[in-house]
């Protein structure tokens, strides 16, 4: 399975099944082969539990076998300085039983509760914003800042609650859309007050398309956001970034 670090968050990949994770699952007394790799900067894949450490390197893929054997959730770190959010690069293992297991790999990897009332109207619109949330949390931006639909407190940059409403006072002719996409794309084009440049990842337009579900947690729906898929440009992306 692949093992990917990327400033500030780890995600997981289970080739066999599809399955995309921000958290760690594995079969108890089962080898399993990591390959681990970084997106950007050197991290180190950390879980103090297993006494596992091992470096994960822009351009290269490492190997490392590891066989669980307790049962339990451990967390997982990284243990190389890795930029400002280095310190909430922090996500968790889960060990089980092999049917525990298999019964997580049959529903999909699902991680979320399911979110009710989702047939329509306001439901589809609380469905999207967990959607929303949970892209936010999977790229990282948590370990930086506040937000509340997305559960995460980081502090590195400002927070982002209610900025579907604050966020068109920031820069002259720009709604509160244009400016958080504007923040994505080009993140030192305007900085807040009290907070540096050069903090934020400059590339997340290579790593998602879905930047209008991400646009809707941030407005909460109070914008007309219309069809902006053209953050990622014409950028070809491969099927690990998508």
């Amino acid at each position: 399975m692949r093992v990917i670090g990327q400033q500030f968050v780890w995600s997981f990949e289970y080739p066999e099944s599809g399955i995309k994770s921000n958290v760690l699952h594995l079969p108890v007394d089962q080898p399993v082969q990591f390959q681990i790799e970084s997106r950007d900067v050197i991290h180190s894949f950390w879980v103090p539990a297993f006494r596992v450490k091992h470096d994960a390197t822009p351009g290269q893929i490492d190997e490392l076998i590891i066989t669980p054997t307790e049962i339990g959730t451990f967390p997982v770190r990284c243990a190389e300085l890795c930029g400002a959010g280095h310190a909430a690069m922090i996500t968790e293992v889960k060990v089980e039983s092999a049917q525990d297991f298999q019964a997580w790999i049959d529903s999909g990897g699902q991680e979320l509760a399911s979110v009710p009332g989702t047939e329509g109207g306001q439901g589809e619109q609380t469905a999207s914003v967990a959607g929303g949330a949970e892209l936010f949390v999977q790229f990282g931006c948590g370990a930086c800042h506040t937000l509340t639909d997305a559960s995460t407190a980081g502090i590195v940059g400002p927070a982002l609650d209610g900025i579907g409403t604050w966020g068109a006072d920031r820069v002259e002719g720009q709604d509160a859309a244009t400016y958080i996409r504007n923040s994505i794309i080009q993140p030192n084009a305007y900085i807040e007050q009290g907070y540096p440049q050069d903090v934020m990842p400059q590339d997340f337009v290579t790593r998602t398309t879905s930047i209008n579900q991400v646009l809707k947690v941030l407005c909460r729906f109070d914008l007309d956001l219309g069809d902006h898929g053209g953050m990622a440009r014409s950028t070809q992306l491969g099927a690990a970034d998508r």
